[in-house]
């Protein structure tokens, strides 16, 4: 139960540790290790966690939880809860995001409208999305400058749409060289376009 105290109120933290004399360090604590290992953190029964605080408020924990062996950064002072977990890595390097359990390489929760993935270039525009209706739906979207030009959805109530014709764009299925607005190209003995 020995317990370290460093700058903490009086009576929070019963101090074993007495240093006297002149410290000198670059940070509040400086640890340094001619080892390949600087600090260990070990548990037997318990979670290993480092809990970083705001006024003795608890906001992130991040660590490993004994429940399951994975190491996850949660908001909060607990690990474990999938509302607080935004981070949650397995021991066989799988990685869920925001409150999902890794089941795959990587495995992003999207529980509300426009909650998903967005990739974004170097000047801040949106390239793609990749999210959830609030319909349980699934979007993706192409943008070119932040104007959606591509659009597949499995929304019943949503238009599928390739809008990128500005300059004179065209559109080929199975064919990567198109010749025209909708370039169809097949080797079936049935029609290229059956419609009904």
């Amino acid at each position: 139960n020995a317990k370290l105290g460093i700058n903490v109120p009086t009576g929070s933290i019963p101090s074993t540790l007495t240093v006297s004399g002149s410290v000198s360090a670059s940070s509040d604590i400086h640890m340094r290790s001619d080892d390949a290992r600087e600090l260990l953190i070990d548990t037997h029964t318990g979670d290993g966690v480092i809990t970083f605080a705001d006024s003795t408020v608890d906001k992130w924990t991040l660590g490993r939880d004994n429940s399951d062996n994975h190491f996850k950064i949660s908001t909060g002072g607990l690990l474990g809860t999938n509302n607080s977990t935004t981070l949650n890595i397995s021991q066989d390097k799988m990685v869920g995001l925001n409150g999902a359990f890794p089941t795959h390489a990587l495995v992003i929760s999207s529980s509300k409208n426009l909650d998903g993935l967005v990739l974004s270039g170097s000047d801040g525009n949106v390239l793609a999305k990749l999210y959830e209706t609030s319909d349980d739906a699934a979007y993706f979207r192409l943008f070119d400058g932040n104007s959606s030009k591509v659009q597949l959805t499995s929304d019943t109530t949503k238009d599928i749409y390739f809008n990128n014709n500005a300059l004179s764009t065209k559109v080929g299925i199975g064919e990567d060289n198109p010749t025209s607005a909708l370039h169809i190209s097949t080797s079936l003995s049935t029609p290229a376009l059956h419609i009904v």
